[in-house]
């Protein structure tokens, strides 16, 4: 915690998922987030779901997660926090019907 808490953002790439969790994200994410829960300051964290089933994660998807993290140091508010790869435009400042 003590480590992540020196970032403004986290990224966390998750191959699992954990219906009806926080943030409807994975067990890695849940993790992240109880361990800063008492760090003296919480870097925002995104969770990207892919990988499942054995698929593989694009070099280009790789590149989208650290332009969304980028974009989550100045973005006042994520409208977004947990995407998938492949299937969700990897933006936080938007929704996922937002275009």
């Amino acid at each position: 915690a003590q480590t992540l808490s020196r970032f403004k953002v986290v990224g966390v790439l998750e191959n699992s998922n954990s219906f009806g969790a926080v943030h409807d994200s994975g067990p890695v994410t849940m993790e992240t987030l109880a361990a800063l829960y008492y760090a003296p300051r919480q870097p925002k964290v995104l969770t990207f779901f892919g990988g499942l089933g054995g698929e593989n994660i694009r070099l280009t998807d790789y590149y989208q997660m650290a332009k969304a993290m980028k974009d989550a140091v100045t973005a006042e508010r994520l409208a977004k926090r947990v995407f998938w790869l492949g299937f969700d435009p990897l933006d936080v400042t938007k929704t996922g019907g937002q275009q």
